[in-house]
C-alpha cells in the first residue's frame, strides 16, 4: 500500500470501518488496484460486513479478475442481510452473466 493510503489508517488503527471507507473512496476515484488491496484487508478484519465483499467484488470486476470477483461475490451472497435485496439481485445477475 502506498503512503497516502497507510497514513489515514495509521491515524485511527482501531476503527474497523475506516479501511472499508478508504477502499470505497479509492474505488470511487477509480484507483481500482489500490482499492482492491485495501478492501481485501478490510474483509479479513471485518468478515461479517457484507458491504465489503460487495464493493470488493465490483472492484475485482473492474480489474477484469472474474474468478476473484466470483469468489468474493459468492461470499457476499452468503452473508448479505435481507436489507441488501437490491444488491443481492444485482450480484445474482452478475454471477449468472459470468457463467455464460
Amino acid at each position: 500500500m502506498s503512503c497516502r493510503v497507510v497514513a489515514p489508517l495509521a491515524a485511527v488503527p482501531d476503527d474497523p470501518s475506516l479501511r472499508f471507507d478508504l477502499g470505497r473512496t479509492l474505488a470511487h476515484s477509480r484507483d481500482f488496484p489500490e482499492a482492491a488491496d485495501v478492501l481485501t484487508a478490510a474483509m479479513y478484519e471485518n468478515p461479517s460486513n457484507a458491504r465489503i465483499p460487495y464493493t470488493l467484488g465490483q472492484v475485482q470486476l473492474r480489474l477484469g479478475d472474474r474468478e476473484a470477483a466470483r469468489r468474493t461475490l459468492e461470499r457476499f451472497l452468503q452473508i448479505a442481510p435481507s436489507r441488501f435485496l437490491t444488491q443481492v439481485n444485482e450480484v445474482k445477475r452478475q454471477l449468472a452473466g459470468m457463467s455464460q
